[in-house]
């Protein structure tokens, strides 16, 4: 999916910003999620996708792509393809078992988030086995630093977003009711999560 696809599968423009980005998809996805009544599995991957692409752009102040250069409509209306490869988006099952190297040091930062001494790759996967922990994975991409896990019995969505600064990797969290669903408070999970960690390192 590119760029321009993704914006328009929220309703946005290039002209919108990460706040905007944010509710769009999380609206979008509180009735496409799979584990609820209306759900639609394939919308749910497609706002996943699309979420991923832009992510990167409004949250993390990476660089905005080229518009995609349009030829004249084909009867279908559809435009030509972007020739710049995309990036890929997988699902992860849990890691193995195999040791997690060495000890982390994890600081809790405005209670919904963490600073993790290590490089952003290697905190990727130390994060990704202890949300298996904390509830149920339901997408992590490591090519964009980007998790998502249904917490609390599946009454929330957490979404993980890392960012590598120096010797250092910064979790961002946010936590999403879905349906008003009661959750707990997004710092007693980022408490949870450091707790964990802290024990795999161990």
């Amino acid at each position: 999916m590119d760029f321009d696809d993704a914006l328009q599968l929220f309703g946005l423009d290039r002209r919108t910003d990460w706040v905007a980005v944010r509710s769009a998809y999380r609206a979008a996805m509180r009735g496409a999620h799979p584990d609820m009544a209306s759900g639609d599995a394939e919308l749910a991957r497609r706002l996943n996708d699309a979420f991923g692409v832009l992510e990167p752009v409004y949250r993390r102040n990476q660089p905005m792509p080229e518009p995609r250069v349009v030829d004249a409509p084909n009867p279908h209306g559809w435009s030509r393809p972007h020739d710049a490869p995309q990036p890929t988006r997988s699902r992860w099952s849990p890691p193995s078992d195999e040791p997690l190297g060495e000890p982390l040091e994890v600081t809790i930062v405005d209670d919904d988030g963490l600073t993790l001494i290590a490089p952003a790759d290697e905190v990727f996967f130390r994060l990704l086995d202890a949300l298996h922990d904390e509830g149920e994975v339901i997408y992590a991409d490591p090519e964009s630093n980007f998790l998502e896990a249904l917490v609390h019995g599946g009454a929330g969505q957490l979404t993980v977003s890392l960012q590598g600064r120096g010797g250092a990797t910064e979790a961002f969290f946010t936590l999403e009711s879905l349906l008003g669903a009661e959750v707990p408070s997004i710092e007693s999970i980022v408490r949870s999560l450091a707790a964990r960690l802290r024990a795999r390192a161990e």
